[in-house]
């Protein structure tokens, strides 16, 4: 072996230990840390100022332009395509070639620009928008379908340090970035602070979905991997479960977007069974199979990666139905070798009301946050 090969061998090996070393240091922390707010959830105390413009030039005289493929961005999340009606802007896949650029994607960047402007086509989008961990905004970014140009514009020139180099995140829905303007003197590059910082991808119903959520970025699956110190992203579908069929059958999913993602995960979450409810017992052997199918799925795509199964959500409370899903599901993750997360009585008769929206259902802003903190713990302590 030449000392050239030998050299990146051992590199390698040591960023892969510092990594794992780093990973286990923030579940430790997370097992301490207490349920509160968190600084991603908050918004920052001086933050710029925001404004939004429908215009398909800038605003910023003499812009310098980064296109939305520049080496500067660490994009997580499936495959960017270009979108045919502007070839500038670029989107999420749903992993196999197809352009609904609906799911989940995050743009990150470091930059000194005192001004810059961000390039969004109109496409129904949902996003935040954060700096240095927190966000420009208590309100979430929204987009119509209309599918024009519109540039959210971040100005620090009030600001004591206007020029600090700061670090931007831009993670949504149906988001359809087109890249940055920046002030003629600002600079953009690659965010390499995050190279050790670890990631959870999470294949789950609606509550990963976001709904509920004011965004996708702040779900509990997000301040779930803020209590780990890592990043997170989400196949959430709206009444899914083990037994989905047609486009949800678990382990399709898995092949169209976990598996498919730009960055290989450290952590792989499996949070379905509510929507399993119903289960009788020949339902309760099919999920079954369709578990082991999808925990399969998952290791054949990131065999370094760690599993953990949560158990059912429970908006009001635990139920008997549900307690048949649990049971099937603490089983599955055994004989498979997966860290198993009971949720029961996380949300239950005494907490319901302050968690649980009016429809009975589905988690408030709150309950994301809290559910979020508390899986995040319950987490670190199953792999610990």
């Amino acid at each position: 072996m030449s000392a050239d090969l030998l050299a990146r061998g051992i590199g390698a090996r040591a960023h892969a230990v510092a990594r794992r070393n780093a990973r286990e240091t923030a579940m430790r922390t997370a097992v301490a840390a207490p349920v509160g707010p968190l600084a991603c959830f908050t918004v920052a105390a001086s933050p710029p100022l925001v404004t939004t413009t429908d215009a398909a030039a800038t605003t910023i005289p003499s812009a310098v332009r980064v296109a939305a493929t520049n080496a500067c961005f660490r994009v997580t999340g499936t495959p960017i395509l270009a979108v045919a009606a502007d070839p500038s802007a670029y989107g999420a896949s749903d992993g196999a070639g197809g352009t609904g650029f609906a799911r989940p994607i995050q743009w990150e960047w470091m930059s000194d620009a005192a001004q810059l402007e961000l390039l969004v086509l109109k496409h129904n989008a949902l996003f935040d928008v954060f700096v240095d961990g927190q966000l420009v905004q208590e309100g979430a970014f929204a987009t119509p379908a209309t599918g024009d140009r519109r540039l959210v514009k971040l100005d620090w020139t009030a600001t004591g340090d206007p020029r600090r180099p700061r670090h931007y995140r831009l993670a949504g829905i149906n988001l359809l970035f087109g890249g940055l303007y920046l002030d003629p003197a600002g600079s953009a590059w690659f965010p390499g602070d995050g190279a050790r910082r670890g990631f959870i991808a999470v294949l789950g119903d609606s509550y990963s979905q976001g709904t509920g959520a004011p965004t996708v970025a702040r779900t509990w699956a997000a301040a779930a991997a803020a209590q780990l110190q890592m990043d997170a992203w989400s196949d959430g579908a709206g009444g899914a479960g083990w037994n989905s069929g047609g486009t949800n059958v678990p382990a399709q999913r898995v092949a169209k977007g976990i598996a498919a993602l730009t960055r290989a995960p450290d952590l792989l979450v499996t949070a379905m069974g509510y929507n399993d409810f119903a289960a009788d017992a020949p339902a309760l052997v099919s999920l079954r199979g369709r578990y082991d199918a999808s925990v399969a799925a998952m290791r054949s795509a990131w065999p370094a990666a760690r599993i953990v199964t949560l158990g059912p959500w429970t908006p009001l409370g635990p139920t008997t139905a549900l307690g048949r899903v649990r049971a099937a599901l603490i089983e599955a993750a055994a004989a498979n070798g997966v860290a198993y997360v009971d949720l029961e009585n996380f949300v239950g008769v005494g907490n319901r009301g302050i968690y649980t929206a009016p429809d009975y259902v589905h988690p408030t802003a709150a309950g994301h946050l809290y559910l979020g903190r508390r899986i995040g713990q319950a987490i670190a302590e199953a792999l610990a």
